[in-house]
């Protein structure tokens, strides 16, 4: 039955209480690589790394009961979950095992290398252990596919009471549909719905600003940001999808702030900001906008970059936290950075180097490289969703490939490109409308 989100993880854990202490499990994949023909995903190992870290820091997993499996092999995997079965088999106390997956799938394998993986292999494996409750969690193209009856493309959650079920339960979160593409941003340095995710469990996401988040609280976060995100993408929009099958009472908190090393405290009224290291090439966390609330955000102790959109440029300033501090960010000392000299991606300092977003995917276009130049635009629009400038040239990378497809006989691939491009800047239609006019 439908049922508020104040209340839309309600887990059967104890009878007596909401407290849920519990040995917790985690099995943590990322797989850049998928199959043969497939482009290579960019930041699916550093998505998986991501979670592991806030799950230690922030969510009561220990270093020992997470496994991280980068690039494995089908065979790896399977050998992975018979260890973490054993292990929970053998706990003296309730558990709790939270599965995760970022990369290639379709809508019935998993893409790893060796045998192929199923996803409803994957769902029986996980449903089988014998932890009270299962988490599951698949980043990857058309994962919808794993929930039964598909799932819901909703905010809320769906509660469904067995009594088979007595106190235990499954709950399955997967980044899109069964028909969706999931997509990586450049500009976030990881898939949109994991960057949310992890942002979230961080602390971005803690809407009663009780200190620690639920995965109510986690996936109502990561649901309403991948779908801004990708309100306006080619690739279709993006709709996080769950399905639950829990009995009893209580909320499941994922993680609490209190565990964190250090705090990093955002004044109502502070604008989209993301953090990074001190060398500025992670990611850790994005922090939305917000005029009404104070976000907290549970970090290491360490050196960092806090990066704030200003409109027309980025305030940025370093900082160090020692353990047990807690930051507000009103504190610090910003510089101003034109967006030109903000492009940063993971690993590599090239694209820093060429100057501006924009110009670079202008040129990039009239040489005809048209889904290059999309990319481009869509960086400058990470940086700032109000540069119009970014936005033509988006609509323009998007006629480009409209005009291809049409070429090939695809007239329907065409037509939504030209779709988008009216979406991403409705002025185009004019150039649309002299162009049919000139035929």
């Amino acid at each position: 039955m439908p049922i508020s989100w104040r209340w839309l993880l309600s887990v059967a854990l104890f009878a007596s209480g909401p407290a849920y202490a519990v040995q917790r499990f985690a099995l943590v994949i990322g797989a850049n690589t998928g199959w043969a023909r497939e482009q290579p995903l960019r930041h699916a190992v550093e998505d998986a790394r991501k979670l592991a870290e806030t799950l230690e820091q922030l969510g009561e997993f220990s270093r020992e009961d997470i496994t991280v499996l980068s690039e494995p092999t089908t065979d790896k995997v399977l050998w992975a979950f018979d260890q973490l079965a054993a292990r929970a088999a053998g706990s003296r106390e309730e558990s709790l095992f939270l599965f995760y997956y970022s990369g290639h799938a379709d809508d019935t394998y998993l893409h790893l290398r060796g045998p192929p993986l199923r996803l409803d292999a994957l769902h029986r494996r996980i449903q089988a252990l014998s932890p009270a409750l299962k988490i599951g969690i698949l980043d990857a193209c058309q994962s919808g596919s794993i929930l039964p009856k598909g799932g819901r493309p909703t905010r809320s959650f769906q509660l469904q009471v067995r009594d088979e079920l007595a106190l235990r339960g499954l709950v399955f979160l997967t980044s899109s549909g069964a028909d969706e593409l999931s997509q990586e941003a450049r500009a976030l340095a990881g898939s949109i719905f994991s960057t949310h995710l992890v942002s979230g469990l961080r602390g971005a996401a803690d809407a009663d600003r009780d200190g620690q988040v639920s995965l109510t609280e986690a996936y109502r976060h990561a649901y309403e940001h991948t779908l801004m995100d990708t309100a306006s993408s080619p690739l279709g929009v993006q709709r996080p999808r769950v399905r639950i099958d829990l009995k009893g009472q209580g909320e499941l908190v994922l993680t609490r702030l209190s565990r964190a090393g250090a705090i990093v405290v955002f004044p109502p009224g502070t604008r989209e900001c993301v953090v990074t290291d001190g060398a500025e090439q992670r990611l850790l966390a994005e922090v939305p906008a917000s005029s009404q609330r104070e976000r907290r955000l549970g970090v290491g102790a360490g050196d960092y970059v806090l990066k704030c959109n200003a409109g027309g440029w980025y305030e940025v300033a370093p900082f160090k936290l020692a353990p047990g501090d807690v930051l507000r960010v009103s504190s610090l000392s910003f510089r101003e950075v034109p967006f030109s000299q903000m492009v940063v991606t993971k690993g590599t300092g090239d694209d820093a180097q060429r100057g501006s977003l924009k110009r670079q995917g202008f040129r990039t276009l009239a040489e005809g490289r048209a889904e290059e130049a999309l990319q481009l635009f869509e960086q400058a629009l990470g940086e700032d969703r109000r540069d119009q400038e970014a936005f033509l040239g988006k609509a323009r990378a998007l006629l480009a490939m409209a005009e291809r497809e049409e070429a090939r006989g695809r007239s329907q691939v065409a037509k939504r490109l030209r779709a988008a491009a009216v979406m991403a800047y409705p002025r185009i239609e004019e150039e649309l409308m002299a162009a049919a006019g000139g035929e």
